[in-house]
């Protein structure tokens, strides 16, 4: 007994044996946004007349393992181990389900339902009026699309009912079904109804572009939509580290995917990455660096570079200081060692020595001051660069 759905190998052989499935009904693949798919979707009147929910046989044991298609579903989505009524391990007992519709957690299997997520009734008005008994028993035990079957609350399962979009919706994650909702009535050709494409549109507005792929097993083969749409930029690009330079940014968005981003030192690609984060370890002292990060997707669109710079410290630059009070006057004794040219001295804001040549002096404050921070930098080279070397004292 599989721990886990099928893949839809089950549907794939129903299929097959039943003649719907053709070189002419070759499934094809949908990549693109959930607001272009709604495009390709027909828009035509609602019908319900003569629907009965017996003409989807569901719940069928298509690959013959006494695991109907139910059973399939709650094998796929429990979160916990599960327990069986017998041990043939036919009928599930208890597991752990999420319902995603309202965010509640069943551990009896008969407390769970399971969700078309396109209901029955709504895919008779939808197209499946037409269809013959074989692709109707097809599509009410889809185990090819995780989105078709959700496991779900008694409670929520008949509240939502036959209901599309227009008239119900969960309280949770409203984004995702909209989504689940449209790669359903793709991937079998359903078609939807003026209401419906306005509640849906609403949702295209509520919920922004998202990116969606689906097989599409009946209907007019979709061509993906061209992606021609760069990212945004990456935010909050920062530069830290001394000997080795850390760059961390905040990840940018697409209206398909980001796949990775392209990390350069000035005019230099240094790598590639996926994650929002790179270390440079090829840098030299006393050099200031120019990054740039750029954000690419999946069709190779680019978005305009995050830029910051940054400088590293001079190699061995330190700074030390004693104090002293001789007849109330309080002096620092500094020295400072590792510059490998001239330097400038501050005291704060206070510049005290400019393009010097010594390494040593003696600064006298006021008998008021009690502590002083004094810098020491590579002449030219701003006092709040990593390039420089501080020393507080304290009198």
């Amino acid at each position: 007994m599989n721990m886990v759905r099928r893949s839809g190998l089950a549907l794939v052989l129903s299929l097959m044996l039943s003649g719907i499935v053709s070189s002419a009904h070759a499934a094809t693949t949908y990549t693109g946004t959930v607001e272009h798919a709604i495009t390709q979707l027909t828009v035509a009147p609602e019908n319900r007349t003569g629907y009965l929910r017996t003409l989807f046989r569901h719940w069928i044991d298509a690959d013959g393992d006494c695991q109907n298609a139910r059973q399939e579903t709650l094998i796929s989505e429990t979160l916990a181990p599960m327990t069986w009524t017998t041990a043939s391990q036919c009928t599930a007992a208890t597991g752990q389900w999420y319902s995603y519709f309202d965010g509640q957690t069943f551990t009896s299997a008969s407390q769970v339902a399971i969700d078309h997520m396109v209901p029955l009734a709504e895919a008779w008005d939808s197209g499946a009026s037409a269809w013959d008994a074989q692709r109707r028993q097809d599509y009410a035990n889809d185990l090819g699309d995780p989105r078709a079957l959700n496991a779900v609350g008694l409670s929520v399962n008949s509240s939502k009912s036959d209901s599309d979009p227009t008239a119900w919706m969960p309280a949770l994650q409203r984004c995702r079904y909209y989504s689940d909702w449209v790669a359903i009535k793709l991937r079998w050709g359903l078609s939807i109804d003026s209401a419906e494409l306005g509640a849906l549109n609403a949702l295209t507005a509520e919920c922004g572009s998202m990116p969606m792929t689906v097989e599409v097993l009946f209907g007019t083969p979709v061509s993906p939509l061209p992606d021609t749409q760069s990212p945004t930029t990456p935010t909050n690009l920062i530069a830290t580290g001394t000997t080795s330079i850390n760059l961390t940014w905040t990840a940018s968005t697409d209206n398909v995917a980001v796949v990775s981003y392209r990390v350069s030192r000035g005019t230099m690609l240094l790598a590639t990455v996926s994650i929002t984060s790179y270390s440079d370890a090829t840098v030299v002292p006393a050099t200031t660096y120019a990054y740039s990060v750029v954000a690419v997707d999946a069709a190779g669109n680019q978005s305009l570079p995050a830029n910051v710079t940054i400088s590293t410290p001079a190699a061995g630059l330190s700074i030390t200081g004693t104090t002293r009070i001789v007849s109330l006057n309080k002096f620092a004794d500094l020295v400072w060692t590792g510059a490998t040219g001239r330097t400038d001295l501050w005291r704060g804001t206070t510049r005290l020595l400019r393009n010097t040549t010594v390494t040593s002096t003696t600064n006298q404050v006021t008998r008021s001051t009690t502590s002083a921070t004094y810098t020491v930098c590579p002449t030219g080279v701003a006092r709040t660069s990593n390039s420089c070397a501080s020393v507080t004292l304290a009198w």
